[in-house]
């Protein structure tokens, strides 16, 4: 994933994760943020075409935990309503995995 090697080597700041939605690329941006540290996200799932991935900060850098397909319509932006519950599956998945 292109976007994975653009990241940098620390989890994001609250204006890098919304400056993903200005992507072409990035159909859905949901975000796991820390309790501690509000401003400062751990995980999130992007949806790219018509998979979605879960990645998340390790320590060493960041790493793809999941990926799945979704349905996408070209015509309405972002993802469909029915596809959110694959998206929140996926972010209390990485919630746990970075433990925030």
């Amino acid at each position: 994933m292109g976007i994975l090697n653009s990241l940098p080597p620390r989890p994001l700041r609250r204006a890098e994760v919304d400056s993903l939605d200005s992507s072409d690329s990035i159909l859905g941006n949901f975000p796991v943020y820390g309790e501690v540290e509000p401003n400062t996200c751990y995980a999130l799932v992007l949806v790219t075409g018509s998979t979605a991935k879960s990645i998340a900060y390790t320590g060493g850098g960041w790493e793809v935990l999941d990926e799945r397909e979704v349905s996408t319509n070209p015509e309405v932006e972002g993802i469909p309503f029915d596809q959110h519950q694959i998206v929140s599956e996926m972010q209390e998945e990485a919630a746990e995995h970075v433990s925030v």
